[in-house]
């Protein structure tokens, strides 16, 4: 083993006397450490000289990618390698915490830029990047920086952990308690500076209320069910109240569970109802009073926020003579809601119908625009929608998409189609998000497509359930066939 050693030092010190090309010598250098290396390990030599061999052996592997055409993930595999065994190094010395944290930063810094070279999900990344920011907070603990430095370090670690909780399916008690420290760590770094700290504080304390209620969203979604109980197979919903001899339609429940909005043909119009749940049962349906009744308002759907969309052919001003249909939004406020808002940047001179609204507040519809009805998507802002709405892709055909619903967490998508191929008249698909993509949709099955006509799908506020119309019925069966 030794004599192995040596001659590769040998050929090394040859290699450097020559006009070699770097690489040629780089390799040789390489040969040499990784000798030394196995020599190391088959003596008695302390877990430091083993160390300090492993070290050398990876920054000359470093050093020879550096002198190569290889890929950049190449590289950037190798410096991990370097960087974890300069980590293993300091772990077996007596130098300081300060270098310790300093070896361990660049370990997870060579990690990250690792995983942005490779196709590693976001989660990965996102991972990766928390370890980095970490590893820099551990780092600044361990120095004499000032305390707006370590402030900063802190802000970043946060910045990511909430980066990665955007990233996994984790709840929104979860994502809302990393929001918060996150503003809590921005609070903290304004604190050790000259900037203001009123809108830190303002944010801060959004945040904690955000996560108050997240905390309590089982109490919010209280909703008693009908029995009995669908499972896999579709039941009427409340036969004879909300499902009747008329052409029913359209489901969503109020936040609160307390109300449920649905449609119905009156009078050659179509009028929104509601029937609320008091004294242990689900009463009469009304008209409800939100409405006017001098046009047809339909398609009602509440979001997580309590604003109740809904489409209606009314004029949105008095120049308008065109009676097609719009979507409009009720702004929950104290005591009620607000007067219907027109919604600007999400509706166009076509027409618009069925509304689903996302947890993050995006817009998903159905709109004629150009020849035939697709789904389209507005994105939500700071100040309302991205103009124009984009047509949601993979999705459409060149037949009818229509009467989205969008997964709170926009991870599946389920749409009516009377594209070739189906059961009936039009029947449901649904289509599931991949690493950001949407898929190709796939009809649903288990007893909800039939020969006749399906459509207006819904996911109760607590996720318990599936709606969706089929023969002039509202109709509702378990959400795990969903999943199936």
């Amino acid at each position: 083993m030794k004599y192995k050693y040596k001659l590769q030092a040998a050929s090394f010190k040859l290699q450097a006397n020559t006009g070699e090309s770097l690489k040629a010598k780089a390799e040789c250098e390489y040969k040499l450490h990784a000798a030394s290396f196995k020599l190391q390990v088959n003596t008695g030599e302390s877990l430091k000289a083993k160390a300090e061999s492993e070290y050398k052996l990876h920054a000359a592997s470093c050093k020879l990618q550096a002198n190569t055409g290889e890929s950049l993930k190449a590289k950037a595999e190798c410096e991990y390698k370097l960087q974890a065994a300069s980590f293993k190094l300091q772990a077996n010395t007596g130098e300081s915490l300060k270098a310790k944290a300093e070896s361990e930063y660049k370990l997870h810094a060579a990690s990250f830029k690792l995983q942005v070279n490779t196709g590693e999900s976001l989660k990965a990344k996102a991972e990766s990047e928390y370890k980095l920011h970490a590893a820099s907070c551990k780092l600044q603990a361990n120095t004499g920086e000032s305390l707006k430095a370590k402030a900063e370090s802190e802000y970043k670690l946060q910045a990511a952990s909430c980066k990665l909780q955007a990233n996994t399916g984790e709840s929104l008690k979860a994502k809302a308690e990393s929001e918060y420290k996150l503003q809590a760590a921005s609070f903290k770094l304004l604190a050790n500076t000259g900037e203001s700290k009123k809108r830190s504080f303002i944010l801060l304390f959004a945040i904690a209320f955000c996560l108050a209620r997240c905390t309590d969203n089982k109490a919010q979604f209280n909703i008693t069910y009908p029995q009995p109980a669908p499972d896999s197979l579709p039941l009427v919903f409340l036969p004879g109240i909300v499902s009747t001899d008329t052409l029913d339609f359209n489901s969503t429940f109020s936040v609160d569970g307390k109300t449920f909005y649905f449609s119905r043909s009156y009078n050659r119009r179509y009028v929104i109802y509601e029937t609320n749940y008091k004294d242990n049962k689900w009463q009469e349906p009304v008209m409800s009073p939100l409405f006017d009744t001098l046009y047809s308002n339909t398609d009602p759907f509440i979001a997580a926020d309590s604003a109740l969309y809904f489409i209606s052919n009314r004029p949105k001003d008095k120049s308008d003579t065109i009676a097609d249909y719009d979507i409009y939004r009720l702004v929950k406020q104290p005591g009620g809601y607000s007067a219907a808002e027109y919604l600007t940047g999400v509706n166009s001179d076509s027409t618009e119908y069925y509304v689903s609204v996302s947890r993050a507040g995006n817009v998903f519809f159905s709109s004629y625009r150009n020849g035939n009805l697709d789904l389209y998507m507005s994105t939500k802002t700071a100040n309302g929608y991205e103009k124009p709405a984009t047509p949601v892709p993979v999705v459409n055909s060149p037949y009818d998409e229509h009467d989205p619903l969008i997964a709170p967490d926009e991870s599946f998508l389920v749409f009516t189609s009377d594209r070739p191929g189906g059961k009936g008249e039009a029947d449901l698909y649904i289509s599931h998000k991949m690493n950001g993509q949407w898929q190709t949709p796939a009809p649903m099955g288990h007893g909800i497509n039939t020969n006749r006509y399906e459509y207006c799908p819904y996911l109760s506020p607590d996720g318990k359930y599936f709606f969706f119309s089929s023969e002039f019925n509202v109709k509702w069966v378990s959400s795990v066939v969903l999943k199936q």
